[in-house]
């Protein structure tokens, strides 16, 4: 497994290896056999691992390498970028031999796993110590990794691993395979809104950037409560993270006191919305927030149409937990069809069936203005994009990323907003 470099954030990623052996026995008073043995005791005594599926990524979760398997191995390799991040696998084994069989046991046995530290948390379930597997029939279990939400530091440790032993033996066991249920796999909240797509809801593939989709019009159903308060879903990520904004502002602020343009700076607004007011939220609403990355980068709106803001913004990231809006996506919620005129130009007249618009009159966007040095993009109270200097007061609308993992009830309308379960 590759060292990972730490990153100079405050949290980073972590890779995270599961090694699983299968350890085969044919009767009480046999040895273990270890990994990569031959156990030809009795031909017909045959437990082995026959697949692996990997079911759900969440977060900003990866496969490092794709899971491999053997008749008694199994190996994981994930990488798990910020709190919250998660993976789970299907493992499947089988008894195709004509002899019963039981697990004799796990270890480390989960069940009796002491509580540990550690940013990576491991978990089995659908399996248990003293389950039967009968001759001819197939347990399914499901393998989880999670990067703890609650961790608020960089782990000392980037790269971890973790072995699991499953030792099957010949008997009976006192577990019927049919008492354990591997939980399944919840339909994630980006997929239940991804299939809401091109109908009445107003959600839309962005048609700049494959699998992202974006909310469209004057009233699209993408309302949510967060922190007890109203916001609306700008958009749901490649990653299964949701991006949502506040329905209005939390007051008038300089986007930055010094006047200079580097929000990574950090600029003063950046150091409020991530410290102030991201402590002034509820302890669950900040459990339920990832960081993201935000499009910084420089836009002189005066000349460039909404492709080419789109790749000017992505010239300059930062990883932040708290943000605003950039230039691209005001542009992108309106359904009034893209202008070819440049974005100054235009802004204004798509503003009507542009519901961003009816936030984000007289606030800051998150994109410096490129022609000139300590000017901001804002948008203008009749929906036009402009640009004032960063030393003075505009409205502050917070934007951030919901964790991957949350769950929502609710249609999005404004009457039955998602509410996060």
């Amino acid at each position: 497994m590759n060292r990972i470099k730490r990153k100079r954030t405050l949290i980073g990623l972590c890779s995270f290896a599961i090694l699983l052996f299968l350890v085969i026995g044919y009767a009480a008073y046999t040895e273990q056999l270890k990994l990569k043995a031959n156990y030809n005791i009795n031909e017909n005594f045959s437990v082995k691992i026959t697949n692996i599926e990997s079911t759900t990524l969440g977060g900003h979760a990866i496969n490092a390498e794709a899971p491999t398997y053997t008749d008694t191995t199994a190996t994981f390799n994930t990488k798990l970028y910020l709190p919250g991040d998660y993976a789970e696998y299907i493992v499947t084994v089988v008894n195709d031999g004509n002899i019963d069989a039981y697990l004799k046991s796990i270890d480390p046995d989960p069940e009796n796993a002491v509580e540990n530290e550690s940013a990576i948390k491991f978990s089995l379930s659908g399996i248990k110590t003293g389950q039967s597997l009968k001759s001819e029939s197939t347990v399914q279990f499901k393998v989880r990794i999670d990067y703890d939400i609650n961790v608020t530091e960089q782990p000392t440790e980037l790269n971890a691993s973790y072995d699991l032993t499953l030792f099957y033996e010949q008997g009976e066991g006192t577990v019927d395979p049919g008492e354990i249920i591997v939980p399944p796999t919840e339909n994630k909240t980006a997929d239940i809104l991804r299939a809401k797509a091109n109908g009445d809801d107003g959600l839309y593939e962005d048609s700049y950037e494959s699998g992202r989709y974006i909310y469209k019009g004057s009233n699209p159903k993408n309302n949510i409560k967060f922190n007890n308060e109203n916001w609306k879903i700008v958009s749901v990520e490649k990653n299964d993270t949701i991006k949502i904004i506040r329905s209005s502002n939390v007051g008038n602020k300089p986007w930055n006191e010094s006047g200079s343009k580097v929000w990574s700076a950090p600029a003063s607004l950046n150091t409020y919305l991530n410290n102030t007011y991201y402590s002034s939220l509820s302890n669950e609403a900040q459990n339920q927030i990832t960081a993201g990355t935000f499009n910084i980068g420089s836009v002189n709106p005066q000349n460039v149409v909404l492709s080419d803001a789109i790749s000017k913004e992505k010239l300059t990231t930062s990883n932040n937990k708290i943000a605003l809006a950039s230039i691209s996506e005001y542009m992108n919620a309106s359904s009034a069809g893209n202008c070819d005129e440049p974005i100054l130009t235009c802004s204004a007249s798509l503003a009507s069936q542009n519901w961003m618009a009816n936030i984000l009159g007289q606030c800051w966007l998150i994109n410096p203005f490129a022609a000139t040095n300590e000017i901001i993009n804002i948008v203008a109270p009749n929906g036009n994009v402009y640009y004032i200097s960063a030393n003075i007061e505009q409205g502050v609308v917070p934007v951030l990323y919901l964790n991957s993992n949350i769950s929502i009830t609710g249609t999005g309308s404004a009457t039955d907003p998602y509410i996060i379960a």
